[in-house]
C-alpha cells in the first residue's frame, strides 16, 4: 500500500503532465500519446509482484447461546462446512452461561 508521501508526489508529477500535454499542440494526437506512455514508463515505478502461495485455512468463531434458536439453525450448516471443507477450523464460544467468553 503506498503512502500519502507517494500519492502527493503522483499528484505533483501528474499536475506536472497535465499542463505540459495542454501546451502540446492539439492536432499531434500520435505525439502526446507517446508522450504519455514515456511519461508512465519514466516517473511511474514498476512494483514488484510476486504470487504467494495461498493460505487455505480459515478461522470461523461462532458465538452461540443456549436456547437460541438462530444459533441452533447455524450448528447443522456450520457442521456440513466443516465437512465440505476440512481446512475449516471452526472455534465455538458459548457466551449466555460462560462469562470467559464473552
Amino acid at each position: 500500500m503506498r503512502s500519502f508521501k507517494d500519492r502527493g508526489k503522483n499528484q505533483i508529477m501528474l499536475l506536472v503532465f497535465t499542463v505540459v500535454f495542454n501546451k502540446l499542440n492539439k492536432k499531434c494526437m500520435f505525439k502526446k500519446i507517446l508522450i504519455i506512455l514515456l511519461f508512465v514508463t519514466l516517473f511511474f515505478p514498476l512494483q514488484h509482484i510476486f504470487a504467494q502461495e495461498p493460505n487455505n485455512n480459515a478461522n470461523i468463531y461462532f458465538f452461540w447461546g443456549v436456547g437460541c434458536p438462530h444459533c441452533a439453525k447455524e450448528k447443522p450448516f456450520l457442521e456440513k462446512m466443516r465437512q465440505k471443507y476440512p481446512q475449516l477450523k471452526i472455534k465455538e464460544f458459548e457466551v449466555w452461561n460462560s462469562a470467559d467468553n464473552r
